[in-house]
């Protein structure tokens, strides 16, 4: 049964991973006015350093959510890595419930609700098929 789990925690976490990676990697490193014509339009209403930040952020986190699982397996069994990359995947799910309330009060949701939550969603099950993979 760990197996399966373990399996699970290595898709979820892929799929998180190049999500909420490839969103890091525009964020971190495109023109913040080139990001504004894309559709973030937020982007050029806050500080350039906290996109960039938000960008990092979601960058470090979709790295550890990858890594995690896959450390899990070819090593065994780690409580460090597994409560690493389960407040991770925590952390994840907290940024998409605060993207979300942003977006809400910029009457922004209607266009991002669907993205936060699946996000938000993925981060919610790669934490706890990490954490029943990684403590069994």
């Amino acid at each position: 049964m760990v197996i399966v789990f373990q399996v699970l925690a290595l898709l979820t976490a892929a799929v998180l991973a190049v999500g909420i990676g490839r969103a890091g990697w525009i964020k971190a490193f495109t023109p913040i006015v080139q990001l504004a014509g894309t559709g973030v339009v937020w982007a050029k209403d806050i500080p350039a350093w906290s996109v960039r930040l938000i960008g990092l952020v979601e960058l470090v986190a979709a790295a550890v959510i990858f890594l995690a699982p896959i450390v899990i397996v070819v090593h065994g069994s780690s409580r460090l890595i597994t409560v690493v990359g389960v407040v991770a995947s925590i952390g994840v799910a907290a940024l998409m419930a605060t993207a979300h309330l942003f977006h809400r009060s910029r009457g922004e949701a209607e266009h991002t609700w669907k993205t936060n939550l699946a996000f938000g969603s993925l981060a919610t099950m790669a934490a706890a098929t990490l954490l029943i993979s990684g403590w069994a």
